[in-house]
């Protein structure tokens, strides 16, 4: 390090950085951290054009993240060339910020313990619900109602888990353990909210958490994202899949959320079809534009899918009927014109 410090101080003493451009980059990790989580490393801007500030690019839209690829682009624009077509990244931006070192060191931290805490949390996950399944076909086939129904809130848990792991980055996550902890506190608070509002509002649980894991995925995005970022379900950019949007993991669970919550709520309240359709309907529309704004969902591939959804859903026939089945009981309820068969 001494050696580097030496280096840069001789060659900053020789640049003019009113006209000169100095990169200072890290490619790869060092042999320290290949095995570990750290596989962002540093990268540095100085002289001509480059104000204090965090770096960023129309890649990653993030401040403080950029990709190798932008690094082409912005040597080209820097000496006046044409950028190629071809090339996948973008010039290099910056973005105003106080206390940049401390501001990249606090994402850093979240990254790396998200990236730990995420396989942990999913394959506990995966587990849970797969013990669920065993059991509830073992009272379905079994036919044990009274189990079945002792099943119901721990079925109810599984649909907060998403909207759980939405909402942790909302609070202090100083390790993996106390993140698993927090989830399981607030699993059990939110299930505890759905059946008691069901209780003494009659609300549908199952409805109420489609419903409200829809709305919190779409305001998030509406406010760029903030928590889809450091989410367990969210994006990571350690592993450089996704920057910005609506995650593929999340677009699954809103697409799951609206089509079956809508169905299921026609399925409910039958008499008021003409005023569900109306409002379940504008729903659909405005979700479908925040899934394909350039400068929210971003996600046209997946918005494709959910027309195709939509209007299966939308525009079915009036005369069509099909079974909805939902909870452990295995109950079962006819539905007419709604176009699809879900069972959960």
């Amino acid at each position: 390090m001494q050696r580097i410090d030496d280096f840069l101080g001789w060659l900053s003493a020789h640049l003019d950085f009113r006209r000169d451009l100095l990169l200072v980059i890290s490619p790869t990790p060092g042999g320290d951290t290949v095995t570990g989580v750290n596989y962002l490393t540093p990268v540095l801007a100085v002289g001509n054009g480059v104000p204090p500030g965090l770096l960023t690019s129309s890649t990653t839209k993030r401040p403080g993240i950029i990709m190798n690829t932008d690094l082409a682009p912005t040597i080209l624009r820097f000496f006046g060339l044409p950028v190629n077509m071809y090339l996948t990244g973008q010039p290099l931006q910056v973005v105003t910020a106080y206390n940049q070192l401390q501001a990249l060191q606090t994402m850093q931290n979240q990254l790396a313990l998200t990236y730990n805490a995420r396989p942990v949390l999913q394959k506990g996950y995966i587990f849970y619900q797969f013990i669920l399944l065993l059991v509830a076909l073992y009272c379905i086939f079994w036919r044990r109602s009274r189990t079945g129904r002792m099943l119901e809130p721990f079925l109810l848990s599984v649909m907060a888990v998403p909207l759980v792991y939405l909402l942790l980055p909302l609070l202090p996550q100083p390790n993996v353990i106390v993140v698993g902890l927090e989830l399981l506190l607030l699993t059990v608070i939110i299930t505890a909210a759905a059946i008691v509002l069901q209780r003494l509002h009659r609300l549908d649980p199952f409805i109420l958490l489609c419903f409200t894991n829809a709305g919190l995925i779409l305001a998030d995005a509406l406010l760029g994202s903030p928590l889809q970022k450091t989410a367990i379900l969210g994006y990571d950019p350690i592993v450089g899949a996704r920057f910005y949007g609506i995650g593929n993991e999340y677009m699954g669970i809103l697409i799951g959320s609206i089509l079956i919550g809508s169905a299921a709520l026609l399925t409910r309240m039958p008499h008021r079809r003409q005023i569900l359709l109306a409002i379940i309907g504008s729903f659909y529309l405005v979700s479908i534009y925040i899934l394909s704004a350039p400068s929210l969902g971003i996600n046209v591939w997946w918005c494709h899918r959910y027309d195709r959804r939509f209007f299966n859903h939308f525009f079915a026939a009036p005369g069509r009927t099909f079974y909805l089945a939902y909870g452990s009981s295995g109950c079962r309820r006819s539905c007419r014109g709604v176009g699809e068969f879900y069972v959960l």
